[in-house]
């Protein structure tokens, strides 16, 4: 008798469990915000420009989506010396809970700074 009602539980469990889940509400919502590079000195004999820009920045959601949501960003700022060619690349790598930045810039680019507006919409629980 014992061995009828351990699978008859778990089955109860479970039916309460997607229930609660499955009665939430899901609302598409969206989030913006701007990214800064960090700054780079090109003529600080210090800094190694293969690293100072290409480290990734990192923004976290105010809540977190369901699953990954969709994210438009552009570049609305860039510092670069006006003596030297302005190259510059953005990753954007996005997961349910935030977002990571990386810019990049190469071939004796020289940029100072940049920063990305960027929005992401997605479904979450309201």
């Amino acid at each position: 008798m014992s061995v009828m009602i351990y699978p008859t539980f778990v089955s109860l469990i479970w039916l309460f469990l997607s229930l609660a889940y499955a009665s939430r509400a899901v609302i598409t919502r969206c989030e913006s915000g701007e990214v800064d590079s960090s700054f780079c000195d090109p003529r600080d004999s210090s800094v190694n420009m293969a690293n100072c820009f290409h480290v990734p920045n990192e923004c976290t959601f105010s809540n977190r989506f369901i699953k990954p949501p969709a994210v438009s960003y552009g570049l609305v700022h860039i510092d670069s010396d006006k003596s030297h060619n302005t190259r510059i690349n953005v990753d954007v790598v996005t997961s349910s809970r935030g977002l990571s930045v990386t810019f990049g810039c190469w071939a004796g680019s020289w940029c100072y700074r940049a920063r990305i507006s960027w929005m992401a919409c997605g479904l979450t629980y309201a």
